[in-house]
């Protein structure tokens, strides 16, 4: 595949123009080396000229000093004429040895030579993610899709900020590097969310992920979800919630990002179910708290496992019964819960601090889910 470059920047080493066939003189429009010593008639060698795409070694020379290209025959009519600067990494415009003369000339030559690689390196490394941006939206069948963008001096980023190909909506700032799917849903559609590659998987709440596999759904605030791919719509999920206490009432865990760390204000339930189907999962982890204030940093740590099944007519229940098991804790006045929300919610899980002193509390869980189709 040839360098397609994404702009036009004369200073980076690069202008363009279009034939038409009767024209023979062309700016080159930007510096190279010695352009002020060019002789007319010669062909530099850190310039180089293509015709839509294709190199052209011969039939042509420059003129006025190096500031402009003089082709023997017009270039044909809406030919696209590329000139480009290439210094030649292996060619160093000054060779440096024992006894050489240190002038101005030779060090200015030399100067011009690292700055002149430097820009042309840059250049072609934006033009190959152009390139790369193109390979995985065609892979993925979508047209004029984003994936990555240079910042200026920032890191190459993934950008998807509300970018809408073939009818599919990304969230804002969403990434979607999987390679094939079958749907619509099937998409990196919540904001700040990213799938890895795999096919058919999907984001529904904000900052969740898919790492790959197949038929993946991150359907809670921050989740991340490796789907089986299997008809029973097999995967298995983690996640983290947080909450903080100042008082002994019973406060839910939730998926929030605030910074007040309040709980719940993205999911009504810890655990909560999709919202149509046949559902059972299994969750095991962890809650820890710890003291906030200076004085004291009490703790504790709570093991917590399950398992939950929601029928044909919607209705949520355990099976069994949920376990909590204290790993240690300083205040026998410390607990963890575990509580349906709802008959057609889901599960809370729910701590409770201490009057009068701050707590901060985190849960991970983990399990597998799936959706039962129907026979």
């Amino acid at each position: 595949m040839a360098i397609e470059f994404p702009y036009n920047d004369t200073e980076w080493g690069y202008n363009d123009h279009t034939g038409d066939g009767g024209e023979i003189d062309f700016t080159v429009g930007f510096p190279y080396l010695r352009k002020a010593s060019s002789a007319n008639g010669t062909q530099p060698k850190s310039l180089k000229i293509y015709f839509d795409g294709v190199i052209q070694p011969t039939g042509w020379s420059v003129r006025s000093a190096g500031n402009v290209i003089r082709f023997d025959v017009p270039p044909a009519n809406a030919v696209h004429i590329e000139f480009r600067r290439d210094s030649g990494i292996d060619d160093p415009a000054v060779q440096w040895a024992n006894a050489s003369p240190i002038n101005q000339r030779n060090l200015q030559l030399d100067q011009d030579w690292h700055k002149f690689l430097d820009q042309e390196l840059y250049t072609k490394t934006i033009a190959l993610v152009d390139d790369l941006n193109a390979i995985i939206a065609s892979s993925a069948g979508l047209s004029g899709y984003v994936m990555f963008t240079d910042m200026g001096n920032e890191a190459v980023i993934a950008d998807h900020a509300a970018r809408t190909p073939n009818g599919d909506a990304r969230g804002d700032s969403a990434v979607d590097l999987q390679t094939d799917r079958s749907g619509v849903a099937q998409v990196a559609a919540a904001d700040n969310s990213t799938i890895g590659g795999g096919e058919n998987n999907e984001t529904v709440q904000a900052h969740g992920s898919v790492p790959g596999g197949r038929a993946g759904t991150a359907r809670r605030f921050g989740e991340m979800a490796y789907g089986g791919g299997s008809d029973a719509a097999a995967q298995v999920v983690k996640n983290v919630g947080t909450a903080r206490t100042s008082d002994a009432t019973q406060t839910t865990i939730g998926y929030s990002n605030s910074a007040a760390w309040a709980s719940p204000e993205i999911d009504a339930a810890t655990i909560p179910f999709p919202s149509s189907g046949t559902y059972m999962m299994a969750f095991e982890g962890y809650v820890i708290g710890m003291r906030a204030e200076a004085v004291g940093n009490d703790a504790i740590c709570v093991k917590i496992e399950g398992a939950m099944k929601k029928d044909d007519a919607g209705v949520v229940a355990f099976v069994g019964s949920p376990k909590v098991s204290v790993v240690g804790r300083d205040d026998v006045n410390l607990d963890v819960d575990i509580v349906l929300a709802a008959a057609n919610a889901g599960a809370d899980i729910r701590v409770t601090g201490i009057a009068a002193e701050e707590w901060t509390w985190t849960c991970e869980w983990e399990g597998p889910e799936m959706l039962v189709p129907a026979l």
